[in-house]
């Protein structure tokens, strides 16, 4: 497991970056939907990076319906 996540590409950080995962984080929780703060940094730079976030947790699905984000 180590190896694989060695081997991982790292994404950038785009700028304006912090702003829109802020605002990302805020959209969702004035819907009333659960969005902590790392899920945001998380899900927005996966979506700068235009990439699909593999995971289990099912707190990204509320980024995938409204934010943009892309599942795997």
């Amino acid at each position: 497991m180590d190896e694989i996540l060695n081997d991982a590409p790292l994404l950038p950080l785009i700028d304006g970056f912090w702003d829109r995962a802020g605002i990302a984080r805020r959209t969702l929780r004035a819907k009333g939907l659960k969005a902590r703060a790392l899920d945001a940094l998380i899900a927005q730079c996966c979506i700068d990076a235009d990439v699909p976030l593999i995971t289990l947790d099912n707190d990204f699905r509320h980024f995938a319906a409204h934010c943009g984000l892309e599942l795997g």
